[in-house]
């Protein structure tokens, strides 16, 4: 239960921390300056919550069902997810283009579950991979 609690917050810290760092920096350097740099943050901060937390839900499936993630230890997971982290956003843009005519109807006719299934897919896809990772691992010891 360690591994998967630690692999979630490294992998959701690690997703949305330079993200957030990369907003706030560019915010508080414009010039000329924004009337509501505060409000835009706070935009930003909303977006990015959901974002990760949808990501990690999807990020938790295949971890959490995983035996050989669970015997991992909370440090390892923590590493290996937070390193498949800081590619998360690039690799949900990916996997979410791949499959963007797909999603295009069902943003129409169900927009929670669009919005949901864009940003989890990519998690899925990357709990597998931090599966994959930790199984390799264990077939070269």
């Amino acid at each position: 239960m360690r591994a998967i609690l630690a692999g979630a917050l490294g992998y959701a810290l690690a997703m949305a921390l330079p993200g957030l760092a990369i907003s706030a920096t560019i915010l508080a350097s414009q010039e000329p300056r924004r009337p509501d740099a505060l409000g835009d943050f706070l935009v930003v901060l909303y977006i990015t919550a959901i974002a990760t937390a949808l990501s990690t839900a999807g990020f938790l499936l295949p971890t959490a069902w995983s035996s050989r993630w669970r015997r991992v230890t909370a440090t390892r997971a923590a590493v290996i997810s937070g390193l498949i982290g800081l590619i998360a956003p690039f690799a949900s843009l990916f996997i979410a283009g791949a499959g963007a005519t797909l999603m295009l109807h069902l943003f129409r006719t169900a927009p929670l579950a669009a919005t949901a299934i864009f940003h989890g897919s990519g998690g899925v896809a990357l709990g597998a991979l931090a599966v994959l990772v930790v199984f390799a691992r264990r077939v070269r010891e």
